[in-house]
C-alpha cells in the first residue's frame, strides 16, 4: 500500500509539474496581451481632448447625410512626438467613412516643398467626430513646425462613389482638406493656429501603358520588350508650362515560369515608389537590331504625346480630352512559351496607386508650387497602343525579307555593270551608229543652209 501511494505521490506531483510548467509558458503570452490592452487604452477619446478648446462646440457639427466628406478640425502633438489628427464625418449614423491616409507637408512654405501620403490608425470615435494617429511619423524637434494637409483619402465605395466609364479603377478617394497648421512651443505650452492654403485638383485622369518591341536582352537572353507607364491627367487650373511633378504609385514585379528545371512556381515583388520628374527628364531605349529604339520626354502635352504615339481607339478618347502626359515608369515585359504551352516562362510588372503629390508650374507669368488633390487609380493590364500580331521571330524574318530585297537589288546592279562593261565595244559601236542618225539630218540641213547662202553671195560678185 505504501509502494502504490508513494507511486500516486510521484504520479501527482509530475502532473502538477506539467501543469506549472505549461503555466509557465502561457504567463509571458497574457503579460503581453495585458500590455497591448494597457497600450491601447493610453490615448484619450476624440470628445475629451475636443472639449479642451473652450471654443468647440458640438452644435457646430451636425450630421448631414449626405455629405460624405471627411473634414480636419484639428491637429495635436503628444509628448511622445506622435500626431494626431481630428476628423468631422457629417453622415457618420447613416455612411460611417474611415480616412486612410494624409497628404502632409511638414516643409516651411517658405522652402521647396515635398509632399506625402502617411497611413492613418482609427483610435477613437464619438458620432461624427473621429481620433487618427498618423502612422511612421515623428514630430520633429524644431520650436515651430509646420503641416500642411492637402487632402485625406478613404476607400473607394461602390454605394456612393461613381464608377469611371473606361477601363481603369480607383482604390480611394480623396477629400479635399487646404489648411496649412502652424505649431510653436512656447515654454511648456504648444500653440495651434491655421490658415487655409492653395492647392491643384486633379479634375480628369487616365491611367495606361504602351509597350514597344525591345529584341533580344542579352545579360538574360531572353525576349524582351519595354512597358512604358504613364498618366495623362487635367487640372483645375489651366497650367501653361509644367516643370516638375511628384507622385507616388506601387509596382508589383510577377515572375511566372514551368520548365523541366524548375518545375512549376511563381513568385512576385512588391514595391512602394515616390518620384520626383522634371520636364528636362528623357527616356531611351536600348538599340536591339532588328528592333528600333524609342525615346521620348517624361513630361508631354497630351497634344504631342497623341502625335507621336500609335493610340488605340479608345485610349486616343481618353487623352484627347486630358491637358498633360507624364511618362513615370519603365517597365520589361517577357512572354517565352512552347506551342503547346508545355514550358513557359512571364515576367511583367504592373502598375497601381497612381496618384499625383504636387505640381510646379507656371500660368499667367507665375510659378506655382502646389500640393494636390487627387484620387489613387489604376489601369488596365492591356497596352494602350496596338499590338502587332508576330512573333520574335516573324519579326527577324520580315527584316530578313527586306534585306533579301535590298541584296537582289545590290546584284542586279553590279550584274548590269558588268555587262555594260563586257559589251562596251558593242555599245559604243551601236551608240556611235545611233548618234550619227540622229545627225544625219542636222548635217544635210547645214550643208543646204551653207549651199544657199554662200552661192548666191558669190553669185552677186
Amino acid at each position: 500500500m505504501k509502494v502504490l501511494r508513494k507511486k500516486t505521490v510521484h504520479i501527482v506531483l509530475s502532473f502538477l509539474l506539467i501543469v506549472l510548467v505549461a503555466l509557465s509558458f502561457l504567463l509571458p503570452a497574457v503579460t503581453t496581451a495585458s500590455a497591448a490592452e494597457t497600450n491601447t487604452s493610453i490615448y484619450t477619446n476624440v470628445m475629451d481632448d475636443l472639449q479642451k478648446d473652450e471654443n468647440f462646440d458640438v452644435a457646430d457639427y451636425p450630421v448631414v447625410e449626405d455629405d460624405y466628406s471627411l473634414n480636419v478640425i484639428q491637429v495635436a502633438e503628444s509628448s511622445d512626438g506622435e500626431l494626431f489628427v481630428y476628423v468631422y464625418q457629417p453622415s457618420h449614423p447613416i455612411k460611417d467613412l474611415i480616412a486612410t491616409t494624409i497628404r502632409l507637408s511638414i516643409s516651411n512654405p517658405d522652402d521647396e516643398l515635398t509632399y506625402t501620403d502617411y497611413t492613418l490608425a482609427l483610435l477613437d470615435t464619438d458620432g461624427v467626430f473621429d481620433k487618427y494617429k498618423v502612422l511612421d511619423f515623428i514630430v520633429k524637434s524644431d520650436s515651430v513646425r509646420y503641416y500642411e494637409i492637402v487632402q485625406l483619402t478613404r476607400m473607394w465605395d461602390a454605394s456612393i462613389d461613381k464608377t469611371l466609364d473606361n477601363d481603369n479603377t480607383i482604390s480611394q478617394v480623396p477629400c479635399k482638406i487646404g489648411q496649412q497648421w502652424t505649431v510653436y512651443s512656447l515654454g511648456d505650452d504648444i500653440v495651434y493656429s491655421m490658415i487655409d492654403s492653395d492647392f491643384v485638383e486633379i479634375t480628369d485622369k487616365f491611367v495606361g501603358y504602351q509597350r514597344y518591341p525591345q529584341g533580344l536582352v542579352f545579360d538574360t537572353w531572353e525576349i524582351s520588350k519595354c512597358d512604358s507607364h504613364y498618366v495623362a491627367f487635367s487640372t483645375d487650373i489651366d497650367i501653361e508650362r509644367l516643370y516638375e511633378v511628384e507622385l507616388e504609385y506601387k509596382t508589383t514585379y510577377t515572375h511566372e515560369w514551368c520548365n523541366l528545371t524548375d518545375g512549376v512556381g511563381v513568385s512576385q515583388e512588391h514595391e512602394e515608389h515616390h518620384d520626383v520628374i522634371t520636364y528636362f527628364d528623357k527616356v531611351y531605349t536600348p538599340d536591339s537590331w532588328p528592333f528600333p529604339s524609342y525615346s521620348w520626354s517624361r513630361i508631354q502635352t497630351a497634344a504631342s504625346f497623341i502625335s507621336s504615339e500609335e493610340l488605340t481607339d479608345s485610349a486616343r478618347v481618353e487623352i484627347e480630352n486630358k491637358d498633360w502626359v507624364l511618362r513615370f515608369f519603365e517597365s520589361s515585359f517577357v512572354d517565352e512559351k512552347a506551342a503547346n504551352y508545355s514550358t513557359y516562362n512571364y515576367k511583367y510588372t504592373r502598375v497601381s496607386a497612381v496618384t499625383i503629390l504636387r505640381l510646379y508650374f507656371e500660368t499667367e507669368g507665375t510659378v506655382y508650387n502646389l500640393g494636390v488633390v487627387d484620387n489613387m487609380q489604376t489601369g488596365s493590364e492591356i497596352p494602350t497602343n496596338p499590338q502587332p500580331d508576330f512573333s520574335f521571330l516573324d519579326e527577324w524574318r520580315n527584316r530578313f525579307n527586306s534585306f533579301l530585297d535590298y541584296l537582289k537589288l545590290f546584284v542586279s546592279l553590279i550584274v548590269l555593270g558588268f555587262l555594260v562593261w563586257l559589251f562596251s565595244p558593242v555599245i559604243k559601236f551601236l551608240f556611235g551608229l545611233i548618234w550619227q542618225v540622229v545627225c544625219f539630218p542636222f548635217k544635210m540641213l547645214g550643208k543646204f543652209f551653207n549651199w544657199l547662202f554662200v552661192k548666191r553671195k558669190n553669185s552677186r560678185y
